[in-house]
């Protein structure tokens, strides 16, 4: 008989009238459906049949579905399983080595020497971190000493013609309005050296160097400028205030007993006073 329309989901025999052999099973695959067929014939092979059948591929969309449904959770696990691991390694690695790149930076800047930082913990990177500590705490040491030493006279112990200029050059112009400068030039220092020796001249600079530093030095700067010149920069005073403790300073210079006066060489300075107009 005529062949049956395939319609979806149902089986259809359909009759041939000439004769076949028996054949496998064909299917075509689609998107939506799947469609086979296949021939067989009657036991008297008079007769020729064609089964067709066509079926919606619901399992396999449904399958689909699940499977893309379950990626998509297993993309969102994984992406926040990943993001808890970065965290956890930025808190625990990252952001501590970060700490000791910047400290690092800053000292080949030289911006804030001075500046540390701890990583707390017990692992690798804190011994790192101690170590790294231990190493800067020495270069700090060296960096203050060998700044003190840059700034400081090595006779008198105070500040040197270096220093002055860096200071100086830092003096804001509010400090200005009152500042005063004393200017001290120790008198018979080459007198003192030949008669003396340069011990005595060095111990007469030291005494100098001392008293400036107990008059001045509570509200002022001390420097030894160079020989026997010192200079002392004073934030608010005025210039009537600098002349008396410059005339004490003197007295007291004068009667101080020292080597020098057993042949004739009392210690005597010459002073020198300016202030700024508003002072």
């Amino acid at each position: 008989g005529p062949a049956a329309e395939p319609r979806s989901g149902i089986a259809s025999l359909s009759a041939r009238a000439e004769t076949r052999q028996e054949r496998e099973i064909t299917g075509v695959f689609s998107e939506k459906t799947i469609r086979g067929e296949t021939f067989f014939s009657s036991p008297d092979r008079e007769d020729t049949f064609v089964l067709h059948i066509t079926s919606d591929r619901y399992m396999y969309h449904q399958g689909m579905r699940t499977l893309n449904g379950a990626l998509v959770v297993f993309a969102i696990v994984a992406s926040m399983f990943l993001l808890i691991v970065y965290l956890m390694m930025d808190r625990i690695v990252v952001s501590r080595i970060r700490k000791m790149k910047d400290e690092v930076s800053r000292i080949r800047s030289f911006e804030d020497i001075a500046a540390s930082q701890q990583a707390g913990g017990g692992d690798e990177i804190s011994e790192l971190a101690l170590g790294f500590s231990r190493v800067m705490d020495q270069l700090r040491a060296a960096h203050n000493q060998v700044t003190a030493v840059s700034r400081t006279d090595a006779l008198t112990g105070l500040y040197n013609r270096s220093y002055f200029n860096e200071y100086s050059s830092q003096v804001s112009e509010e400090q200005l309005k009152y500042m005063g400068v004393v200017v001290c030039d120790v008198d018979g220092l080459k007198l003192t050296n030949d008669m003396l020796g340069h011990a005595a001249g060095d111990a007469l600079l030291k005494k100098v160097a001392g008293s400036l530093k107990q008059t001045f030095g509570d509200t002022g700067e001390v420097f030894r400028f160079g020989g026997d010149e010192f200079i002392v920069l004073v934030e608010n005073t005025t210039l009537q205030e600098l002349e008396c403790r410059g005339e004490a300073l003197a007295k007291e210079l004068a009667d101080t007993p020292w080597i020098g006066q057993e042949k004739g060489l009392p210690i005597r300075v010459s002073l020198g006073y300016a202030c700024s107009e508003e002072g």
